[in-house]
């Protein structure tokens, strides 16, 4: 990084917290009507390693990578983990794990809330709310959907068209996972299809492959727009054909990262 690139992206930040870390940014984002419950929660449909949710469980971590890391940037494996372990046990782990980041980041944070990771948290704690809501207390689930309205407003207000391959569909898919739930949600799930659109038409090769020719990366977006097409139907919500017809293309080219063994 050059120095005047160092610049640039300090100075950012050092706007980015006179304006996100004020107090009143913060009343802001909690000003209007606050929902009080979810009643839009599709269930995550991809499978766990209930194994890792046992390491996790045991504080074993050390034997699955995925169980390691209980931050934001690890969310759905973890909850997805512990989800197979089945338990009131791991549902009281998830919500613990929950109420841990509320307790250090329910107010804005750098790194917590750049846009492709609060777009992942709030379809994670969406995701997975069947399963660990029986076990949470009425306060709890206040402060939980308290802080996903404000976490979503928050992403509404930052998503960029800037935001490129899995970060920027991650981000899209917590907009459009928020905007089932909130008030005034119309705006955002056009927003998140107008930048999906956008970035499917650039991204996407003529072969079916995505432009950075990286399988985790082609993965990982035709998951996460499978997860838009389903909780869309869901919704009773057509999806934009072009995005229709991007999430086609991934599919043969993901195809042709596949090992023997299917892998």
């Amino acid at each position: 990084m050059t120095p005047a690139v160092k610049l640039i992206s300090k100075v950012k930040r050092g706007v980015q917290n006179a304006a996100y870390g004020n107090p009143l940014y913060q009343k802001i984002l909690a000003a209007g009507e606050t929902p009080t419950q979810l009643h839009f929660t599709p269930a995550d449909p991809w499978p766990g390693d209930a194994n890792a949710g046992m390491a996790l469980l045991t504080e074993q971590t050390s034997m699955f990578d995925t169980a390691q890391d209980h931050s934001v940037h690890n969310a759905a494996p973890t909850l997805r983990n512990l989800r197979a372990v089945g338990t009131d046990v791991a549902r009281d782990m998830c919500v613990r794990l929950i109420d841990n980041w509320l307790e250090q980041f329910d107010g804005w944070h750098e790194s917590e809330w750049m846009p492709e990771n609060l777009g992942a948290r709030i379809a994670a704690w969406i995701g997975f709310y069947e399963f660990y809501a029986p076990v949470a207390d009425v306060d709890f689930t206040h402060q939980l959907v308290t802080s996903l309205h404000r976490q979503w407003r928050h992403l509404e207000r930052t998503i960029s068209t800037s935001l490129k391959g899995v970060e920027a569909v991650q981000a899209a898919r917590g907009l459009i996972y928020g905007g089932l739930n909130f008030p005034d949600g119309d705006s955002a799930l056009g927003l998140a299809c107008d930048l999906l659109q956008r970035q499917l038409a650039a991204e996407i090769l003529p072969d079916g492959g995505h432009i950075s020719r990286n399988p985790s990366a082609q993965l990982h977006i035709l998951r996460h727009l499978v997860d838009i097409r389903n909780v869309l139907e869901m919704a009773g919500i057509h999806m934009p054909a072009s995005i229709g017809s991007g999430l086609a293309a991934l599919n043969p080219g993901l195809e042709f990262y596949r090992h023997g063994d299917g892998g």
